[in-house]
């Protein structure tokens, strides 16, 4: 039987041995990093701080503040529906016919915008309203030039964007105006 304990031993040693070697080399890791942080903590003293020479300003009379960055942008539109006769507005009638079209939306546009005075457009979004989208994108685009010849003091330079929207049965062919105007009187981005 002692041979048997003797063995049993043996390899209890070994085994120990072994997780001995381990937990020191753990150990050796965890001084080695004590150590280090040891010595990376040097404490500096602060220098005392100098006392500023004090200088008296003179109240300088307030300008008022000047808008910073480009105008901004009212953010509630200005909505207009003008019917229009599609076939005469696509030259799809002839000539002359759209030449008439095209007359009589600029007066019914110059009429319906007359609010619009002394101001400036940011944003205009156009929708044709027709049954396809084809024809509805059409009108929009067919429509665009007559804001810059009609009104070039508030269709000078702004962004537009020509889309479709789809009418009901019996509702005639239009064009919807979104007008986003500027807010000259502040930067940035304004509630209307």
């Amino acid at each position: 039987m002692r041979t048997r304990t003797s063995r049993a031993r043996l390899g209890a040693r070994r085994i120990g041995l072994d997780s001995m070697a381990g937990w020191l080399f753990a150990d050796l890791l965890l001084v080695l990093f004590v150590v280090a942080l040891g010595m990376e903590l040097t404490v500096t003293p602060e220098p005392e701080p100098k006392p500023s020479p004090t200088v008296e300003a003179t109240p300088t009379p307030e300008a008022e503040p000047e808008p910073e960055g480009p105008p901004g942008m009212q953010l509630d539109p200005v909505e207009y529906t003008i019917p229009v006769d599609g076939d005469a507005l696509l030259g799809l009638a002839g000539v002359e016919r759209k030449a008439a079209e095209l007359e009589r939306l600029s007066s019914d546009l110059q009429r319906q915008t007359e609010q619009l005075a002394g101001q400036r457009a940011a944003m205009v979004i156009i929708w044709g309203v027709a049954d396809s989208v084809g024809r509805g994108n059409s009108l929009a685009r067919e429509f665009n030039p007559l804001l810059r010849t009609t009104r070039p003091e508030v269709f000078d330079d702004f962004a537009v964007k020509e889309l479709w929207d789809g009418r009901d049965d019996g509702e005639p062919e239009a064009v919807t105006l979104e007008i986003y105007l500027f807010d000259e009187s502040q930067g940035g981005i304004q509630d209307g």
